[in-house]
């Protein structure tokens, strides 16, 4: 079982959150040149009917704009299937909805996609490079990493589209008497480029239209020999009306930057499955070999490191244990020897293994929920190797035959520890079976806990009375130490103490009652102080304004 954790350890994966699924959706539908009010009545309110059918669907809401509408469906807590399935019968149903809107609808996206989270984000930045410079380079680092297995997605954030600007001059227009207008231009321009989607305004005088070039319009030069009138019978050109040029949107969509440079930022989402301090290890090895490739000050800038963040819990979970057990072995060694506390020592470990052995099997990994449980487990897990190993040693003392003592004294405790931790299996494991978002999230916390536990009580009735037999020995035949003398003699003296009080609060009763109803109370009232919260606040590097 060791080697088989030890194994499992490596082998499970390894993430910051839990491995979630979306439990909410978006449906996109662009419909160009249309008004709020039209989308809202001719799309948005189509669709919200569809979805208001489908299945499991707990809310709908939407947000009309001029030429696209987006709806936010959201899951129900308790659901009759899976969230594969709600998805696809969310595709299923926009696609037999489309031929009953309007045919200017351009597209009706579904987008689940909301749970990936960016394991690794870069940003590249350089004094003096143009946006397309940038982009240039997070495509070199996109091609770079995206070849890994740990790979899932990459994408860009603050990129800037090149947008080619056709300036109208209205005394141009003029000069061939109101017979080319900007509705017949852009007209010109949409059937050989890609307007936006969302469609635009076209004004009279000094009118713009933007326009994103496509193979035909692959330059400005193509652009301007465009013919957008022949009326005449002679070719009117677009340079003989506009004034063409290529550029950045202005305002731009988005905008970013590290350290007052203007950057682009490539943003690495891990595949399913995998661990993240491989993909962290991998990316890292191609950066490196990527940067004397890139332009003379070009900087690769880490601003948000997932592997880093799940190292330090893993590191700090070790932590907890290795301190757990000096702490439980210094304990035991002053009590009860150095034989029982190597041995309880050694079950703690030999558990955590165990745990992570059950973990990989049921095809768990390893994150923050995971983690935490295992901290917890660590105080419940060691109370099972003292008591039976106490009671084994009292055996020992009463029998001749050291195998025989170690598993009758297992075999006495075996009842009270079932029952004690199936009440605290009891406690945790309907963590794992909660609802909604917040189930899926928490779910390691209870079962996790729950496994510890479980592994906890067959490693300690099977495998500890055999290392009992095997390395303990009576506690009348162990010399006692100077300190250990001592620490005994405390503890009958707090024993005798604990005996006194005992008495004389069965004689008073009502004192020992009142005391602690005015504890429970002066509690209760500590609450709205201490404030609720159903996560603690993340500890991070990195805040938000």
């Amino acid at each position: 079982m060791a080697a088989v954790g030890v194994f499992a350890l490596g082998a499970m994966s390894r993430r910051e959150d839990p491995d979630l699924k979306a439990r909410f959706a978006q449906i996109i539908a662009v419909y160009p040149g249309a008004s709020a009010e039209q989308v809202e009545r001719l799309v948005a309110e189509p669709i919200e009917r569809t979805l208001r059918e489908v299945d499991d669907v707990k809310d709908v809401t939407s947000t009309s704009r001029p030429g696209v509408v987006v709806v936010e469906v959201g899951a129900a807590d308790r659901m009759s299937g899976s969230l594969d399935k709600l998805m696809d019968d969310l595709r299923e149903r926009m696609t037999d909805l489309r031929p009953s809107l309007p045919p200017g609808v351009a597209n009706i996206a579904v987008n689940d996609r909301f749970t990936d989270t960016a394991a690794l984000i870069y940003a590249i930045s350089r004094t003096g490079a143009t946006p397309k410079e940038l982009e240039i380079s997070a495509k070199l680092l996109r091609d770079t990493v995206k070849t890994l297995p740990e790979v899932a997605e990459v994408t860009f954030r603050g990129v800037q589209p090149e947008t080619v600007t056709v300036a109208l001059s209205s005394a141009r227009l003029a000069s061939f008497g109101g017979s080319i207008t900007p509705d017949t231009i852009a007209s010109a321009i949409g059937a050989r480029a890609i307007l936006p989607l969302t469609g635009g305004s076209v004004t009279s005088g000094e009118a713009r239209l933007s326009v994103s070039p496509t193979r035909e319009l692959a330059s400005e030069a193509d652009l301007s020999r465009l013919v957008v009138s022949s009326d005449s019978g002679t070719p009117v050109y677009l340079q003989d009306v506009a004034t063409i040029s290529r550029g950045y949107a202005d305002p731009p969509a988005q905008l970013m930057k590290v350290n007052s440079e203007s950057a682009v930022a490539v943003v690495i989402s891990m595949r399913r499955g995998k661990n993240i301090a491989d993909l962290g290890q991998k990316v890292t090895e191609k950066v490196e070999a990527l940067k004397p490739t890139l332009p003379a000050g070009t900087q690769l800038t880490v601003i948000n490191d997932l592997p880093l963040s799940v190292a330090r819990r893993v590191s700090g979970f070790f932590t907890e244990l290795g301190l757990a057990i000096g702490i439980i072995a210094a304990v035991m060694l002053l009590f009860m020897g150095w034989r029982s506390a190597l041995l309880v020592g050694a079950m703690l470990p030999l558990t955590m293994l165990g745990t992570f052995a059950a973990m990989w099997l049921m095809g768990r990994d390893i994150q923050q929920m995971s983690i935490a449980a295992l901290i917890i487990a660590l105080a419940l897990v060691v109370d099972n190797a003292i008591v039976i190993l106490d009671n084994i040693e009292e055996g020992l003392s009463r029998h001749t035959d050291r195998l025989q003592a170690a598993l009758k004294g297992a075999e006495e405790i075996r009842g009270p520890l079932l029952t004690a931790n199936l009440v605290a299996i009891s406690s945790f494991l309907p963590l794992a079976f909660l609802p909604g978002g917040v189930g899926d999230f928490i779910r390691d916390l209870g079962l996790v806990t729950a496994l510890s536990l479980i592994v906890s009580v067959v490693l300690n009735l099977t495998v500890l009375p055999l290392l009992c037999a095997a390395f303990l020995r009576p506690r009348d035949s162990v010399r006692r130490t100077v300190s250990q003398k001592g620490l005994e003699s405390v503890v009958d003296s707090l024993r005798e103490g604990k005996a006194t009080l005992a008495q004389l609060a069965f004689k008073r009763p009502g004192v020992p009652v009142a005391l602690a109803g005015l504890a429970l109370l002066g509690s209760l009232s500590l609450i709205p102080k201490l404030g609720v919260q159903f996560f603690p606040l993340a500890e991070r590097d990195q805040f938000v304004i």
